[in-house]
């Protein structure tokens, strides 16, 4: 679940909650063919951006609210976009793509449009933009692109940790870290069962920052082969994992682990996130590699 997300809100908090509402919207504003081409616009002006480490473009472009561009510079929007500029995406590539929204554009009560959907990209790429109308012009006032947080290539990666005999030996953790380690395998596998990813983002041990990042179509989205397996991810409640390397704290203050279940012909591996929330461990990033027979040491 590795996120190169950007949050603009962060630096317009004023915008969220304006001194007074921005002009009432009009009929077509919230038609879908006009959300969808307005969507498509900003994914494109913002790839552009992105492609050219360039923001000042797209922060003078019309897609822009002049209540948004007067409060954030073109240079506190390139410090907020550096994630998504150093993951090397390319959003002009979505060109072509169809957006998928989280059902119908909402309007609050200081007449923002909001809009939440994604790209069915690899990894996808999801969005939440806000427009508001100041006189005959609509402009975001508000956005959020990031990729989602579990891309294939992460599974991949843990197959070849797996793979690696010498590295799957087992390390010691402590009990918290256990526990959650368990906690978050057990909330997948009830998941998975039920076919009902809203139950995994709603379980106690899964953080607020996922939850508020991602929906339960997104996450589904991301572990749809997973769940094609139709494997029962329950049955390891009564097992102990192996962690094969010592857990660390990356840059981002995640705790990392990554270990697998089951017997050592036979493994289900995962890596797992974790952050601390109001003192308790909570689930950020969640990467499992389905069953794969190990290869057998040489004798």
């Amino acid at each position: 679940m590795r996120s190169a997300s950007v949050a603009v809100a962060l630096l317009c908090a004023a915008l969220v909650s304006p001194t007074f509402a921005f002009d009432p919207l009009q009929p077509d504003d919230r038609a879908s063919a006009s959300v969808e081409r307005r969507v498509k616009d900003v994914i494109h002006r913002l790839g552009v951006a992105i492609k050219t480490k360039n923001l000042a473009g797209f922060h003078d472009s019309p897609v822009m609210s002049a209540a948004f561009s007067h409060q954030v510079s073109a240079a506190q929007m390139a410090a907020a976009f550096k994630p998504l500029i150093d993951s090397g995406v390319d959003l002009t590539a979505l060109d072509k793509a169809r957006p998928q929204f989280d059902g119908i554009a909402q309007v609050d009560t200081d007449n923002q449009l909001i809009v939440k959907g994604g790209y069915p990209s690899d990894p996808p790429t999801l969005f939440e933009m806000r427009f508001v109308r100041e006189g005959d012009k609509l402009g975001l006032s508000f956005v959020d692109v990031h990729l989602a947080m579990a891309p294939k290539s992460e599974a991949q990666d843990l197959r070849a940790v797996l793979s690696d005999s010498q590295r799957a030996k087992g390390v010691a953790i402590a009990p918290a870290e256990m526990r959650a380690v368990r906690a978050a395998m057990h909330a997948f596998g009830v998941a998975v069962n039920h076919r009902n990813m809203d139950e995994f983002l709603k379980s106690d041990i899964v953080s607020q920052y996922w939850r508020e990042h991602q929906t339960a179509a997104q996450v589904a989205a991301d572990y749809r082969t997973t769940i094609a397996t139709r494997g029962d991810f329950t049955m390891l409640d009564p097992l102990e994992p192996v962690i094969v390397d010592a857990p660390g704290r990356n840059a981002r203050g995640i705790s990392e682990f990554t270990g697998y279940y089951g017997a050592p012909d036979a493994r289900i591996g995962f890596r797992m996130g974790f952050v601390d929330e109001a003192g308790a461990l909570r689930l950020i990033q969640f990467s499992i590699a389905p069953p794969k027979r190990a290869s057998k040491s040489p004798k």
